[in-house]
């Protein structure tokens, strides 16, 4: 108590951070609890394509000085998706599989793309998309039909968990991709070992601007296309998806009101830390 009244705005702070972490470790780790049959039973579906794959690593370091975009599904990426293609011949495009429909169908033709979710909505993503230019970037643990099915090149990348530590004795080093809570955030630290710089994000606003989940052209959207009936529209859905988060109030790089999640702001906090740790300059 004494401590609260001499320095209560730091206490409170430090509380605050508390909480937020307590979220975010506690979250990732009932995540992997849960899923971690999943992530085992995918990567042994794919041992083929682990045997015979390229490791990722052979493309670390290869593009120094060149930049990079890496591009995720957020709302904002309506606005920039067009000056993307203007970029392909300039810049590494690395867009997680969230974003790879949008792009496709906006004619923009990413270099890699990272796929690490072992859930089968992250298939849709990318199913019946044919060939888009991509080459995929993929940890063994995502669902088998995206490694089975994906037209291009792949490469396999690891995250370091347990059975990829048991493989790579046997296969070799794949070449670590960082990643936490979200698969942006592997598609930055890919940009850093492939020597990019800069590092600009596209699509990346770990909050909902104008009360919208992700871009136009999404699996998910064009889903609740599909369930839209004559009394809700497709901002009903919007809605709907957000009530489901634990909606926080926060305030964007533009000083502006906007509505996120712990677990986004969780990996908001998490890129900044690495943003800092790096040597890059990153532009958002």
């Amino acid at each position: 108590a004494p401590s609260m009244r001499l320095c209560g705005d730091y206490f409170n702070r430090v509380d605050d951070l508390c909480r937020k972490w307590i979220i975010a470790v506690g979250g990732n780790f009932l995540t992997n609890v849960a899923a971690v049959r999943t992530y085992f039973s995918n990567t042994l579906s794919n041992i083929l394509h682990v045997a015979s794959d390229p490791p990722v690593k052979r493309l670390f370091g290869l593009f120094k000085g060149i930049p990079a975009v890496v591009v995720s599904a957020g709302p904002s990426l309506d606005r920039n998706i067009a000056l993307l293609r203007v970029l392909e011949n300039h810049a590494v495009l690395i867009c997680v599989d969230t974003s790879l429909g949008p792009l496709h169908r906006a004619g923009v033709r990413p270099h890699l793309v990272l796929a690490g979710d072992p859930g089968e909505n992250n298939f849709r993503h990318v199913k019946g998309l044919g060939e888009t230019g991509a080459a995929l970037v993929a940890e063994p643990m995502t669902h088998p039909r995206i490694l089975s099915e994906f037209q291009g090149p792949r490469f396999t990348m690891s995250f370091d968990e347990t059975l990829m530590k048991r493989l790579a004795t046997a296969l070799g080093d794949f070449g670590r991709v960082k990643a936490w809570g979200s698969i942006s955030t592997g598609a930055f630290d890919l940009a850093c070992r492939l020597g990019c710089d800069p590092i600009i994000f596209a699509g990346q606003d770990l909050s909902f601007p104008g009360l919208r989940y992700y871009a136009h052209g999404t699996y998910q959207e064009r889903r609740w296309l599909r369930e839209i009936g004559h009394e809700r529209t497709l901002q009903d859905m919007h809605d709907w998806r957000m009530v489901n988060e634990n909606n926080l109030d926060a305030v964007d790089i533009f000083g502006r009101p906007v509505r996120t999640s712990k677990a986004l702001e969780a990996y908001r906090q998490y890129l900044e830390r690495e943003i800092a740790e790096s040597d890059r300059r990153v532009i958002n």
